[in-house]
């Protein structure tokens, strides 16, 4: 799931803003579940909208490592959310 596609959701009804409200939650939650660097750089990446080169800079990695921290991240959040789904 990604972040961009949860946040695109502009349907002018009261259900679809309580649909997206329940969604921010559910990613709220799943993000206490992954480690500072991975919340850090989903944080930064995707609510702030920071460039990886600057991430990188701000986590003392390369920009290589960045991202692979941001995918594993991002993986990390399907599989909490697909387990959450489950449930």
């Amino acid at each position: 799931m990604r972040l961009e596609a949860m946040l695109a959701d502009h349907r002018p009804s009261a259900e679809s803003d309580i649909s997206l409200q329940e969604e921010l939650v559910r990613m709220a939650n799943a993000m206490t579940e992954l480690s500072a660097d991975y919340r850090d750089v989903i944080v930064m990446r995707h609510l702030e909208g920071v460039p990886f080169a600057t991430i990188a800079e701000r986590m003392g990695r390369t920009s290589g490592a960045t991202r692979m921290i941001w995918l594993r991240a991002i993986e990390q959040m399907r599989q909490i959310l697909r387990r959450e789904e489950q449930s």
